[in-house]
């Protein structure tokens, strides 16, 4: 019975050592296809930007990228486990267009799996990442309720503190 796991631990080990090197070209291979359904609609937004808040946006989301793993490396440090911000950026960066594959998972999992070729054990990874959503979907709600709360009127307040 050992035999049999074994063999089947290291089929699943080779299935996610090579699909690593899949995700960036299916990641991408969706937002062309995505892109090229949509080529009508993004042509007209492209005619209707404002060009001067899409480089803010630009610069805004650039800095993001630099943000997220900082939070990784002071996530990981409170539970004890040194990661370089350095391997935390490149992680996070090259696992980028995991993100655009449909199911919404992927960047988490490739993540995961660059984690844990860095001697991070499976336990404090699955700790890191339901920590990293629990906080996303927190802050989110919170900058989320306090931009609605600001600029609506007070009828439109109410009805939604009265719809939660």
């Amino acid at each position: 019975m050992n035999l049999y796991l074994n063999s089947i631990y290291k089929f699943f080990k080779n299935i996610f050592k090579y699909s690593k090197y899949l995700f960036t070209p299916v990641a991408i291979s969706f937002i062309v296809y995505y892109a090229w359904q949509s080529r009508n609609l993004l042509e007209s937004r492209i005619h209707a930007i404002d060009h001067g808040f899409l480089i803010y946006s630009i610069c805004f989301w650039i800095c993001l990228h630099f943000i997220s793993p900082l939070f990784t490396v002071l996530s990981l440090k409170s539970i004890k486990i040194d990661l370089r911000y350095k391997n935390a950026w490149l992680i996070h960066t090259t696992r980028l267009p995991a993100k655009y594959i449909p199911g919404g998972i992927w960047h988490s999992f490739a993540r995961a799996y660059d984690y844990h070729s860095h001697k991070i054990n499976k336990n404090n990874i699955v700790i890191y990442l339901v920590y990293e959503n629990v906080m996303t979907a927190l802050i989110t709600l919170g900058l989320g309720g306090g931009i609605l709360l600001l600029f609506t009127d007070l009828a439109e307040k109410l009805y939604w503190l009265y719809s939660i």
